[in-house]
């Protein structure tokens, strides 16, 4: 009898044999796609993890997550000002080119009062000491220039630019800017100083 009550008690669902078979096949495939599912979260969440760690600093040491050692901070990279080395740079000497102060001597100035006070160029240029040596020093350019050298003949005709140059570079040892009068003077020097030339020239 108990037999035939287990019996009445599953027709009384409706539920056949196969039918029991089919769902108990429809778990297994949820489980498994379940744990599919379980291990893609678990992935996902392992490489959200990480990235948590690595934003907070951590580092993976052996399996351990540490705390990362800290970078020792660089240092606040200053650009020293070139006047304390006594030289200038390029911009600084085209700054001067620019202001109409390209000789030697006049540089040698600016030099001198940078290194001593670290003023910049713009600076040291509105300095009282610095604007009476230039002004000296032009001066003292304008009284060479004027001056006719000692082995030029008094009284002979007209002097060029060449004469002038010869004798600029007799007196101070520079060259003048153009190119071809350049040449024109290094040719009269070598001229002038050649053994290869008759005495009576």
């Amino acid at each position: 009898m108990e037999n035939d009550n287990i019996v009445n008690a599953d027709t009384s669902n409706g539920e056949t044999d196969d039918q029991v078979v089919v769902e108990e096949n429809n778990d297994e495939l949820d489980a498994s796609a379940l744990r599919t599912k379980l291990t893609e979260t678990e992935a996902k969440n392992r490489q959200l993890f990480e990235r948590a760690k690595k934003a907070e600093g951590f580092v993976l040491k052996d399996g351990h997550w540490t705390k990362a050692d800290k970078p020792e901070p660089k240092p606040d990279v200053t650009v020293a000002p070139k006047a304390s080395t006594g030289e200038l740079d390029e911009t600084q000497l085209d700054y001067l080119d620019l202001k109409g102060i390209g000789e030697s001597e006049d540089i040698k100035v600016i030099q001198e009062v940078m290194s001593k006070t670290g003023k910049s160029v713009r600076e040291t240029l509105k300095d009282s000491y610095v604007v009476a040596a230039l002004k000296d020093n032009q001066a003292q350019r304008d009284v060479r220039a004027a001056t006719p050298s000692g082995n030029k003949r008094s009284g002979g005709g007209q002097v060029d630019g060449l004469d002038l140059a010869i004798a600029k570079f007799e007196q101070t040892g520079e060259l003048p800017a153009d190119f071809k009068l350049r040449a024109a003077v290094v040719d009269a020097k070598y001229q002038k100083e050649s053994g290869n030339k008759p005495s009576w020239q």
